[in-house]
């Protein structure tokens, strides 16, 4: 097994990834041994380890896929040095050993799973746990699900190096993606109501509509444990992404007064059509869907944006103004996408 032993400069670690990494006194460990297996208990040593290099992302059908275990030596601590252990991105749950001592893991609540999507994770290592030669064993166990798998790069340091690191991910991946959940689902309510006292508005159905529809993504960024099966809870939050596009392009429609009822027909029957079959897709198709429906909204935008431009033309030229689909300009642009 690999001992972890950083390299002399961090302009080689850019260069060459395989090497493990020093992030001031921290070591991020790269180079580690894998076993994946269907097993829940700590593998014996003499089971089918190889070497493998972190990151592991690997997308699966199945769910309840088994584990992938991660194994790799440390050299004794010295002094207050290597007392913590920091992942800043896991998927599914974890657990970690040291020397055949449980330390911990993401305890999600029974029944629930944690994406550690945005729940990075920090643990002290106990100082029991360690041995006063070079042969630390860790062995780190990853839980296997639906769709893509994942564990970063992991650091081993003193606590107070690693402390700032977890703080800036759980505030950039956690809190930011709280804030943004509560605002974007209190300004859809707020808009829903006030179109339902002026139903003539429709600008503020749709703006309302987009929002509640862009705090699913939030809600998933947001949440520390999936409040349903991760792969369903990641499907939906995708089909809110795309429904998310169809209705604030119609809300910048409606703000433009611009008339396309078939360019909108269309653009909401491909993106049901997408998503519908985003709902049984396998892991290996769930983002080329997802891309698909993002090109889609793409094209429709553009056209929103041509729409815009040939107005300005049109305008500057001093063409005398009239309606083209409601948007008050002159007939001679020629802009009539119905």
């Amino acid at each position: 097994m690999a001992i972890c032993e950083p390299p002399s400069s961090l302009l080689l670690v850019l260069l060459v990834s395989p090497a493990n990494a020093q992030v001031g006194n921290a070591t991020a460990i790269r180079r580690v041994e894998l076993l994946e297996s269907a097993e829940a208990e700590l593998p014996p040593p003499s089971a089918d380890w190889r070497p493998f290099v972190l990151p592991y992302q690997k997308p699966l059908d199945r769910t309840d896929a088994g584990f992938a275990w991660f194994r790799f030596t440390l050299p004794a601590p010295t002094g207050d040095g290597l007392l913590s252990l920091y992942i800043n991105n896991h998927m599914y749950g974890i657990k970690v050993w040291l020397n055949g001592e449980e330390v911990g893991g993401s305890d999600a609540p029974p029944g629930r799973q944690a994406t550690g999507w945005n729940l990075p994770l920090l643990l002290r290592l106990p100082a029991s746990a360690w041995r006063e030669d070079n042969n630390n064993e860790m062995v780190i166990r990853l839980e296997l699900h639906r769709f893509t798998n994942v564990l970063a790069s992991v650091f081993v340091g003193a606590h107070d190096e690693l402390w700032p690191l977890w703080q800036q991910r759980h505030f950039s991946q956690g809190q930011l993606s709280q804030f943004s959940f509560y605002l974007c689902a209190v300004m859809g309510l707020f808009m829903l109501g006030l179109w339902a006292c002026r139903r003539h508005d429709t600008q503020y159905l749709w703006f309302g509509v987009s929002s509640l529809c862009w705090s699913v993504p939030m809600l998933y960024m947001a949440v520390s444990y999936a409040p349903i099966r991760h792969d369903w809870f990641l499907v939906l939050t995708l089909i809110g992404i795309n429904f998310y596009a169809v209705t604030a392009i119609r809300f910048l429609h409606r703000l433009l007064k611009i008339e396309m009822p078939n360019v909108e027909g269309w653009h909401l029957s491909l993106i049901t059509a997408v998503s519908f079959i985003e709902l049984f897709a396998s892991a290996k198709l769930i983002m080329p869907l997802s891309l698909l429906a993002d090109m889609i909204s793409l094209i429709v935008l553009l056209n929103v944006l041509r729409l815009c431009c040939s107005a300005a033309m049109c305008t500057n030229s001093s063409v005398p103004p009239a309606a083209i689909p409601g948007s008050g300009l002159a007939p001679t642009c020629s802009l009539h996408f119905r």
